[in-house]
């Protein structure tokens, strides 16, 4: 007797799953439709039980069995297999995010990105992390409980003031690179040139996988999913499966329950590339908001990191302060249609590819 064992699925290739993001969109608004129309119903007959006219209601129904109809009609296309986790750890890691520049399409402010970093750290890792970092403050900021905000570095301002001394503040800015490089961890960036992706798609979303509500709200939303994505991946294939406490810089109750709402509906559905069994795998559930006056080292890290990468994307031919440091930080591997996993350029071309390391330029994944 012979036994068959079934062979695994293989996850679909970045360029597979970007010709069937279409499919899947169809596909998942037929889901929506099929919900929406089943509550009508129930609203129907529940007005018809209270004796009260039910036209409004079927007028509804009517227009929503015919748009389900030509969605129906629009089907067809093949749904390819996103990539599924293949390792789970009980070990943890601490990501940090934070951002640099205007989340609106429209903003008329001089800087003209959109910057989304995080840094990752082994949270067993990262009590070593926060004593080198404290330390360095005190020695060249004159006390371990200063707040380091990105802008007083790149302005000499605020704790980079040094009392108006231009020498301190010079050794403070070459310090500040030793001590980046000398520290633990993974970065992970996503540059949104406001400009460049105005031209190219306007004030709408790249593709009909994004919710409409995202651009509507503010880019933040769309950038946390294509950060999301790429966080899930690294902490895969560069922590051994460990799944990611996220912390975010706390801003306004929208902002942040806009946010938390994305992160949940990635638990939910997905994106284009990764499922949601992936990010339930990946991340510990729900969004962690702290505000910049909790002064945590990893949040400040993550502040320096997310201006230089968006100022080497405006200005290709320049070296931002900083930018080197970092650009030796960002994950490898290339498991995306474009750059590499630490990474992301919105819109991608192919200039862009003097930002990624020498050693990552071979495809690995």
């Amino acid at each position: 007797m012979l036994l068959y064992r079934a062979m695994p699925k293989k996850d679909g290739t970045s360029e597979e799953l970007t010709e069937a993001i279409s499919a899947r969109a169809l596909r998942q608004k037929k889901v929506h439709y099929q919900e929406y129309l089943t509550y009508l119903r129930l609203a129907k007959r529940m007005r018809e039980d209270l004796g009260r006219d039910p036209e409004l209601l079927n007028t509804a129904l009517l227009q929503g069995e015919n748009e389900y109809g030509e969605l129906v009609k629009m089907s067809g296309g093949r749904i390819i297999r996103r990539a599924h986790p293949k390792v789970s750890s009980t070990e943890q890691c601490l990501v940090f995010i934070d951002e640099a520049g205007s989340h609106t399409l429209s903003a008329k402010e001089k800087f003209k990105a959109f910057s989304l970093g995080a840094i990752i750290i082994r949270e067993s890792d990262y009590a070593v992390f926060d004593a080198l970092w404290k330390q360095w403050k005190r020695v060249y900021l004159g006390s371990s409980d200063k707040l380091v905000h990105e802008p007083d570095l790149r302005k000499c301002d605020g704790t980079f003031y040094c009392n108006g001394d231009a020498t301190k503040q010079k050794t403070a800015l070459i310090q500040v690179e030793q001590i980046i490089d000398k520290l633990q961890f993974s970065a992970i960036c996503c540059v949104l040139n406001r400009e460049k992706y105005v031209e190219k798609w306007g004030l709408e979303a790249p593709d009909e996988s994004l919710p409409p509500r995202t651009l509507a709200n503010h880019v933040y939303v769309m950038m946390l999913a294509f950060l999301a994505e790429r966080i899930a991946l690294s902490l895969q294939e560069h922590f051994d499966g460990a799944k990611g406490k996220l912390t975010l810089e706390s801003r306004d109750p929208f902002g942040d329950a806009l946010l938390q709402y994305e992160f949940a509906r990635l638990f939910l559905d997905g994106t284009s590339f990764i499922s949601a069994a992936y990010f339930r795998n990946q991340f510990l559930p729900g969004l962690r908001f702290v505000p910049k006056e909790a002064n945590l080292s990893g949040m400040q890290m993550a502040d320096l990191l997310a201006r230089p990468c968006a100022d080497k994307v405006l200005a290709l031919d320049t070296e931002p302060p900083r930018w080197k440091v970092f650009q030796e930080k960002l994950c490898r591997g290339r498991m995306t249609k474009h750059s590499i996993l630490g990474l992301k350029v919105i819109p991608w071309d192919e200039a862009y590819d003097c930002m990624i390391p020498d050693d990552a330029k071979v495809v690995i994944m």
